[in-house]
């Protein structure tokens, strides 16, 4: 989860929350909520899952600012490499409130560990009897 705090909730600069038609503001900034939910289980390198997001405006930057929020739900397939791991995920909107329709997305990650722990050999134990 992700607390997004906004310096500047208002700006004469175009962004992607437009603002009223108020002189000399072109843009909202307001303070926002990210979630991203994934359950995945590993079969040998393969990984499959189900994956959710939501983001949510949690303040109005003026007092006509009309709050966005959407959650999206979809899944992920991915493969691990060794050396890298590759995920790729497919959502789609189930829920959206003042964003211009539902929206299908694709996502991808390319993950590269910076360092892996040694590992340890295992141990066998002798026994005489």
């Amino acid at each position: 989860m992700i607390y997004g705090i906004q310096l500047d909730g208002v700006t004469n600069r175009p962004q992607i929350s437009p603002c009223s038609t108020l002189p000399r503001i072109e843009g909202c900034n307001p303070d926002f909520v990210n979630l991203d939910l994934t359950a995945s289980k590993k079969f040998g390198n393969w990984e499959l899952g189900p994956v959710a997001f939501a983001s949510m405006d949690v303040s109005r930057p003026i007092p006509t600012y009309q709050k966005q929020s959407q959650f999206a739900a979809g899944g992920l397939v991915g493969y691990d490499f060794g050396v890298m791991r590759l995920q790729a995920y497919v959502t789609r909107d189930v829920y959206v409130q003042n964003y211009s329709g539902l929206d299908t997305r694709v996502w991808g990650r390319i993950t590269v560990p910076l360092w892996r722990a040694p590992q340890t050999p295992a141990s066998s134990t002798l026994r005489k009897d």
